[in-house]
């Protein structure tokens, strides 16, 4: 008799230890993997700070192209333009442009 029980039970420890491997590999592969919980965060991350920096560009070409109008349109913007860029000047004006500071000038040399 008992010899019959042990031939009817089946050994499913071998078959769980597998199952549970399975399950445990999926759920890191998951949560590491490339597209896992980290994965997302880590895009996500880039997401935010790729629209940043589209509102940063946004921000500067409207920036840009009120400029653009002002020197179609503004005289005194064309003006100011000349005056900053082209260091032009008004009859009578004199306009003294200083030289760079020299920064070789304060390092020294050791031997």
């Amino acid at each position: 008799m008992k010899r019959a029980r042990s031939l009817g039970k089946k050994n499913y420890q071998p078959l769980l230890l597998v199952c549970l491997l399975l399950v445990a590999l999926l759920v890191m592969h998951e949560v590491f993997g490339q597209h896992g919980w980290f994965g997302m965060q880590r895009e996500r991350r880039r997401l935010e700070a790729l629209e940043q920096e589209i509102q940063r560009l946004q921000q500067e070409n409207e920036a840009l192209q009120s400029e653009i109008n002002a020197l179609k349109s503004d005289p005194k913007a064309i003006e100011r333009a000349a005056r900053e860029q082209m260091h032009m000047a008004r009859p009578g004006e004199v306009i003294l442009t200083l030289p760079a500071k020299d920064h070789t000038a304060n390092l020294t040399t050791t031997k």
